[in-house]
């Protein structure tokens, strides 16, 4: 079963997490414009929770006037790490599907050890089925075993590739 996020207004039956008034009331970390066919130009944006514990990152989505008409929902690492940041946040088609992907790297501490507040990348991954953005667990958690994330170039090269190799 698929995990969907609300997109649109007009989607039914799909349930949505609002995010917290905490994370509303923060300014965007990242933004980028957002074009799907038969849709109005929105923008999706990261905003930070910082008091969530741990904190994390919410991915949203606004019209053009900046209001919110819908939230991806958690990606399945999201909820393992205190997040800390954003490095890039890129709309991409990553499964040759010619639909606009999502990609965000984002920062992570473990908050664990000697070494528990060094922050550490890791990879987001939503593919847009339709009008729904939908986490991608697999083809995520594949990417950052092996990714190099000193460039997005290169991230994304490697999400391409695993994803026709799982069929993502």
């Amino acid at each position: 079963m698929s995990i969907r996020g609300l997109v649109w207004p007009s989607c039914t039956g799909i349930a949505v997490m609002l995010t917290t008034s905490a994370a509303l009331a923060s300014p965007p970390l990242a933004e980028v414009a957002v074009q799907m066919a038969g849709a109005a130009p929105a923008v999706l944006q990261i905003l930070p929770d910082w008091q969530a514990s741990p904190p994390r990152a919410e991915f949203v989505l606004t019209d053009q006037s900046g209001t919110m008409i819908g939230q991806l929902p958690a990606a399945p690492l999201m909820s393992e790490w205190a997040f800390d940041g954003v490095q890039s946040l890129d709309i991409v088609d990553l499964n040759g599907d010619g639909a606009a992907d999502v990609l965000a790297i984002l920062n992570f501490v473990t908050g664990i050890g000697p070494t528990g507040m060094a922050p550490f990348p890791q990879a987001v991954v939503y593919l847009l089925d339709g009008q729904d953005f939908i986490p991608a667990p697999d083809l995520t958690l594949s990417v950052n075993e092996t990714a190099d994330f000193t460039d997005v170039a290169g991230v994304i090269a490697a999400i391409r590739a695993e994803a026709r190799r799982i069929g993502g």
